[in-house]
């Protein structure tokens, strides 16, 4: 599995024999020009604009600032030590995620499932083995780019650094809930920590949904439906993603 860089780091104190290979994820990214343009457009901007945006007589920095937030999963590095790697599961929060490889390699392995694998999978988890997989190898200069929900793990043969991201698309908000919805009802289908901005930035989204914005502007009509079916679910109760246990 990955893990935090302190987390990591804290285990470097035991001999070379009895520590696993170290797998770094949400390192901090400060090139510039390196988020690909299919994630530069407007549309999936949209996590910025809540970032920067406020609702009447809400303060900006209760729905977390761009330096906190947006810049936090905009862009990243991951440094994975050969035999390094991740078991299955699906990112958190409905985020669509870019990975380019910038040295080194990385073999992805992505789970395609039915209806009854994914309710498998909410089950088992990371040690879910079932659904259809597909796999390939991501070379330097390599770009994957992965929808909200997608299942994958990963596996590093060498020492490898990657960059990557996150964002929501401003049309297809309705995927990325129903995203969110699974992991509130199985938390252990990701590997990530949460984000506690999360419930605030939601309710702000179906709050623009609401107003004066049109439904085209979120994908249609279709997609909005999606989206507030999924978020009515789960939006009670979105603080059990934010305390679950690690």
């Amino acid at each position: 599995m990955g893990c935090a860089g302190t987390d990591c780091l804290s285990g470097a104190s035991k001999p070379a024999e009895e520590q696993p290979p170290i797998n770094l994820l949400d390192l901090n990214c400060t090139e510039p020009n390196v988020v690909p343009d299919s994630f530069c457009s407007q549309t999936m901007q949209f996590m910025s604009q809540l970032d920067l945006s406020s609702d009447a007589g809400r303060p900006v920095e209760s729905v977390g600032t761009k330096s906190s937030l947006y810049m936090k999963t905009e862009k990243w590095h991951l440094l994975g030590q050969g035999g390094s790697g991740s078991l299955p599961h699906q990112d958190h929060c409905g985020l669509w995620t870019w990975v380019r490889v910038d040295q080194g390699r990385k073999l992805w392995l992505i789970c395609h499932l039915s209806e009854d694998d994914r309710k498998l999978f909410a089950k088992e988890g990371s040690a879910f083995t079932s659904g259809q997989w597909f796999y390939l190898w991501l070379e330097p200069r390599d770009i994957l780019i992965m929808p909200p929900g997608t299942v994958h793990a990963v596996f590093t043969p060498e020492d490898t650094l990657c960059t990557g991201g996150n964002g929501w698309s401003k049309k297809q908000m309705g995927d990325s809930m129903r995203s969110i919805a699974f992991e509130k009802m199985s938390p252990h289908v990701t590997n990530d920590d949460p984000i506690p901005q999360l419930a605030d930035l939601l309710d702000k989204v179906s709050k623009m949904m609401e107003s004066e914005y049109s439904a085209e502007e979120f994908g249609g009509i279709k997609e909005v439906e999606n989206f507030n079916s999924y978020y009515e679910v789960c939006a009670f109760t979105l603080s059990s993603i934010l305390s679950r246990p690690y």
